[in-house]
């Protein structure tokens, strides 16, 4: 049930099929690549950030005002 992003660099060493991982994960954001591998986040480190923070800005905005509003430490130190 927890909310899953995957980001699928194409130079994974293993790069699971996407309805294998949307059968076992709660998956909210899949993101193709553009460039990156095993270590994405050396190679493409701005790709990747925006990714993430893209993910969570997704999940703030259906979590409500409460949260997306700043009242719930945990996710106001990730705006």
């Amino acid at each position: 049930t927890v909310p899953t992003g995957y980001a699928d660099f194409p130079r994974e060493l293993v790069r699971p099929p996407r309805g294998l991982v949307e059968r076992a994960f709660n998956v909210r954001r899949w993101t193709t690549m553009k460039a990156g591998g095993h270590f994405a986040a050396l190679e493409e480190p701005e790709a990747l950030a925006e990714d993430i923070r893209t993910f969570f800005r997704d999940l703030r905005s259906l979590a409500g005002p409460a949260v997306a509003g700043g009242t719930c430490g945990r996710w106001r130190d990730l705006r």
